[in-house]
């Protein structure tokens, strides 16, 4: 009887626990046959932007990250993995759904899901825009009852080939004119070509890759004619040579090194096609014909667009080549490179906060100068540079082009006053009148100043703790992170009123912030970018807070290597710059506006009203 009740039991076990529903793991082909449509591709290059072109938003491109929207590929196989967990993976906070059935709560599911997948695709809010697809336009119809608007007609993008690509090139905007002035040691690059063109075979070398060595290729390969980091003020993105006459907006790791370029040229040049995408054909023919170096520029055109993944690279604005096709189309010499603006500062003086930098003078190391601007002499050049933002913004959709038109302008008028916590920009003459200005008082630059030393340290490399830091160290006063519809970039701080435009990975996270600083104040350098000195005094005085906002400014714009990181615009360190400077009360932290929630629900009511 004893054993009975035991076989009993298991059985009942048995059952209970068979009976219990089981989740069934959706299959990458179910998913995809009812997936939303993404409805655009990535990569389709806007002359003088360093973003891509999206879908129109009432009837004018969008700008969205060149590598949005991902492919078909990685779309479905991040959604049926979220599908199937319930949640975004990279951020679990956000839960999700993917119902089968057909009814408008299952389909408007299913787009939530969709949405959550693509923004979250590389980590929590790392991913891609709801603006880089058509899921916008799809929840309307949706919730209207009517059908789902098909995939939009793609502009004719980068091709296949490599004919396709100099196409596009050539065409994509005007080309600098030849005659722009030229560094005085920049025309080696083509004098280079020119020279090594003559001893090169008469004959066209044929399609077929070869061996070249770096050195063959670099003899003949086409100059970029321009070089990276160059910042804007006020914009995420970089200086890029000038279309027209007005600078381009790029990216700031655009163009590569030369290094870089070569190397990737000769691997690519040897494999006779794009190693990063296969599919896009090429050839590196050692003649002189036109031809022959239509079919180099090709080649550079392809490597830099393909530098890392299939159509992941740099776009042919940030380089002069559309002007060197034109040229040899025209059987024109080529252009000799452009003068380059000066770069950021090789010492922390030149790397500080770009809107309190006056006219250049000794001067304007007190008062921290922004990255990249402590090179313009007058006022006149940053006035192009304003130009330039808002001329390449205008492009955008109206919302955004405005708000950097405004950002521009308070830029150059700034005339706010820094203790208005809701600006961040700082009055350029008042900054460097009162950044060099003998010292009259002390602010503490925190709550947590007062623990600090009274005397002021001297500035050497010591061994600083995180939380003597984290005690004395600026506010970043902003967070990551805030979407702009119709942009590809994020919200930033904003100016007189108006927000701002910065990456959306800036600034960085708090923990990141202050163990950058640390090393670097302990380093007494910035040590992504050694050429920058740097200092982290504990003391009150005014001297010892603006070595410290000096010293967080070259931290947070070398974070990823040197001039790769956030700009000064992404924080209030601008407005805390100038109320150190004036003796005023640093501002507190600026209120967040309100970011998606963490359900789908939420998400998709912020997204798509």
């Amino acid at each position: 009887m004893k054993f009975s009740t035991k076989l009993s039991f298991a059985a009942l076990l048995a059952t209970s626990v068979s009976s219990r529903p089981v989740k069934r793991e959706l299959t990458e082909d179910q998913v995809a046959a009812l997936a939303p449509p993404l409805g655009w591709q990535s990569g389709i290059p806007i002359a003088g932007s360093a973003n891509c072109q999206g879908p129109p938003v009432n009837g004018v491109p969008s700008q969205i990250p060149c590598q949005c929207p991902p492919d078909q590929a990685d779309y479905i196989r991040n959604l049926t993995a979220n599908a199937n967990a319930g949640k975004a993976l990279n951020n679990p906070s956000v839960t999700l759904s993917f119902p089968l059935g057909d009814s408008k709560d299952d389909q408007l599911a299913r787009l939530n899901a969709a949405s959550d997948t693509l923004q979250n695709l590389n980590g929590p809010g790392k991913g891609c825009p709801i603006v880089s697809t058509t899921f916008q336009a799809q929840n309307q119809a949706i919730s209207n009852g009517q059908p789902i608007p098909p995939s939009l007609a793609i502009p004719a993008g980068p091709g296949e080939t490599s004919s396709a690509e100099a196409s596009a090139a050539s065409t994509a905007a005007p080309a600098p004119s030849a005659t722009t002035t030229a560094a005085s040691g920049s025309s080696s690059d083509s004098d280079a070509t020119s020279t090594t063109d003559s001893a090169a075979p008469s004959a066209s070398a044929s399609d077929t890759p070869g061996q070249l060595t770096e050195e063959q290729v670099a003899a003949l390969a086409p100059p970029l004619g321009w070089q990276s980091g160059i910042p804007i003020a006020g914009s995420a993105n970089c200086q890029g040579p000038p279309v027209n006459g007005v600078p381009s907006q790029i990216p700031c790791q655009c163009p590569p090194s030369q290094d870089e370029y070569i190397k990737n040229l000769t691997l690519n040049a040897n494999a006779g096609k794009a190693l990063n995408n296969p599919s896009v054909k090429l050839s590196f023919p050692l003649g002189n014909s036109k031809e022959d170096q239509l079919a180099r520029l090709n080649a550079a055109s392809d490597t830099l667009q393909n530098l890392n993944g299939p159509g992941k690279g740099c776009p042919i604005v940030s380089t002069t080549f559309q002007a060197q096709n034109e040229a040899i189309s025209n059987g024109q010499p080529i252009p000799p490179s452009l003068a380059i603006p000066a770069g950021p500062a090789a010492t922390s003086s030149g790397q500080a906060l770009i809107a309190s930098a006056p006219a250049s003078t000794d001067s304007a190391a007190a008062t921290g100068v922004a990255s990249c601007d402590a090179a313009p002499t007058t006022t006149a050049t940053l006035t192009v540079t304003i130009t330039a933002t808002a001329a390449d913004a205008a492009s955008t959709v109206a919302d955004a082009a405005s708000t950097v038109a405004d950002a521009a302008s308070t830029v150059a008028d700034a005339a706010s006053t820094a203790a208005d916590a809701a600006s961040t920009a700082v009055d350029t003459s008042s900054t460097a009148a009162s950044s060099v200005a003998a010292p009259s008082s002390s602010v503490p630059s925190s709550s947590a100043s007062s623990s600090a030393p009274s005397a002021s340290a001297s500035g050497a490399p010591g061994q600083l703790t995180e939380d003597q830091v984290a005690a004395l160290a600026p506010p970043l006063g902003w967070k990551n992170g805030i979407p702009i519809a119709g942009s590809a970039n994020c919200q930033g701080p904003p100016v007189n009123g108006v927000p701002s435009q910065i990456p959306c990975q800036c600034p960085p996270n708090q923990d990141d912030y202050i163990r950058n600083l640390t090393a670097n104040a302990n380093a007494g350098k910035a040590l992504n970018n050694p050429s920058v000195t740097l200092s982290f005094p504990l003391g009150n005085s005014k001297e010892d807070q603006l070595a410290r906002l000096n010293a967080a400014s070259d931290t947070l714009q070398n974070l990823n290597g040197i001039g790769k990181g956030c700009p000064i615009v992404s924080t209030t360190f601008k407005a805390q710059n100038d109320a150190i400077s004036n003796g005023q009360p640093i501002p507190p932290s600026l209120a967040i506006p309100s970011v998606p929630a963490a359900t789908g629900a939420a998400r998709r009511h912020y997204w798509f009203n």
